[in-house]
């Protein structure tokens, strides 16, 4: 399998795994003491909002971009490693901060975030792969 074939398997993969992700809730927030469930949809469409509320938390929405352009990318290995680097590191913080907004508490996670994790992941364990698969 040549390079470029293993780049759109890469590709390919991550863009499914990612559109489950956005099928299934991504975690689930406690506001005023009720559960509630947020799928990965509404979480892409609604999470930029949290721009404008401040804290670390909305950055971490910018994974979505940085994953999107890495996918655009993807002819330019080094660029779309770049931008799945990024993007896995804004995962990753996410995991680290345990409130989405001030007085609404991260409860759990739920299928979508891991759906979501795991094509970030993909991406960036793909690239990766091929960055180093072309010094050898």
């Amino acid at each position: 399998m040549n390079a470029l074939n293993i780049r759109y398997l890469i590709l390919i993969l991550s863009i499914i795994i990612y559109v489950i992700s956005l099928n299934n809730d991504v975690f689930v927030v406690l506001p005023n003491e009720k559960e509630h469930y947020l799928s990965g949809f509404v979480a892409l469409t609604c999470g930029w909002f949290g721009i404008f509320s401040g804290g670390l938390i909305s950055i971490c929405w910018f994974a979505n971009p940085a994953l999107f352009l890495s996918w655009f990318k993807l002819k330019k290995t080094k660029v779309s490693f770049i931008y799945s680097v990024v993007a896995f590191f804004f995962c990753i913080l996410f995991v680290v901060l345990d409130y989405i907004l001030q007085g609404v508490e991260l409860n759990e996670y739920g299928k979508g975030f891991y759906f979501w994790m795991l094509s970030i992941l993909i991406m960036f364990c793909g690239n990766l792969y091929c960055i180093t698969r072309r010094k050898d």
